[in-house]
């Protein structure tokens, strides 16, 4: 008798587990947010967007105006 005891307490011990574990990852992938348009360069400094009809190359490490690559 005290085996089952022991058992369902651990199963329902386990559910409990796993459910607070996918309730972390809901709220995980709530806090997340993705990022459309940009693509990376090769270099790992710069990235480019589409803005209007041109391509426009930034970079990572600072805030300035974009460079122009194609119109």
């Amino acid at each position: 008798m005290s085996k089952k005891i022991l058992t369902l307490l651990l199963l329902g011990l386990s559910t409990v587990v796993s459910a607070q574990s996918y309730g972390d990852i809901l709220s995980l992938l709530r806090q997340n947010e993705s990022v459309r348009g940009i693509r990376s360069m090769s270099d790992g400094e710069h990235y480019t967007v589409v803005e209007r009809s041109a391509i426009v190359k930034y970079k990572y490490a600072e805030e300035s105006k974009g460079d122009i690559i194609l119109p």
